[in-house]
């Protein structure tokens, strides 16, 4: 994690802000990677989990566009548009309950860490000065997802990872990335 932490200090050098993405493979390891730069690189953190479509969005012609299954333009008006701001005001999105919660402030450091799948798509990836992706085998992957919740572990193999995987091939994330983290386990 050195040499990540070096490269991404060393690029941004002479930069007022530093926006990192961190994208990749469902249990690949993304938040667990987002929590470390910001404890090393003392960073604001973002989830695009808190950005996921609420069900009225989610209709076929919006789930037929990669990363469609993510609330982008609330995410780019509330965040990314004000990164030059000292801080954003903004809303996760409750999947449990549907609904948006109150109102958080968050005060932006010099260093600034997008989280999630779905965070490299091709009208947001303008923001950002540094990309990184996360891969996983298949078997590990599919071990951490059981682990993870038993229960959505079938949701997640018929429905999540393959519009994961249209995503990350239709609009070339992987190959497209400054840095790329394969996990073993």
């Amino acid at each position: 994690m050195k040499e990540l932490l070096d490269c991404i200090q060393l690029k941004a050098k002479d930069k007022k802000n530093f926006i990192i993405s961190i994208d990749g493979r469902a249990a690949s390891g993304k938040s667990m990677l987002a929590d470390y730069l910001k404890h090393e690189l003392k960073a604001t953190l973002f989830h695009m989990d808190d950005y996921f479509l609420p069900p009225e969005m989610k209709t076929t012609k919006r789930l037929s566009i990669p990363g469609g299954n993510v609330h982008y333009e609330r995410f780019q008006e509330e965040v990314l548009d004000h990164l030059d701001k000292e801080s954003v005001s903004y809303r996760k999105y409750n999947c449990m309950t549907g609904e948006l919660e109150p109102k958080v402030e968050e005060v932006l450091c010099k260093f600034i860490v997008i989280e999630g799948v779905y965070s490299q798509q091709e009208r947001l990836k303008r923001y950002y000065d540094f990309t990184i992706f996360t891969e996983i085998s298949k078997d590990e992957q599919y071990k951490r997802l059981k682990n993870r919740n038993p229960a959505l572990f079938n949701r997640f193999i018929r429905e999540w990872l393959p519009l994961e995987e249209d995503y990350f091939l239709k609009e070339d994330i992987q190959q497209n990335a400054n840095y790329r983290i394969y996990v073993k386990k």
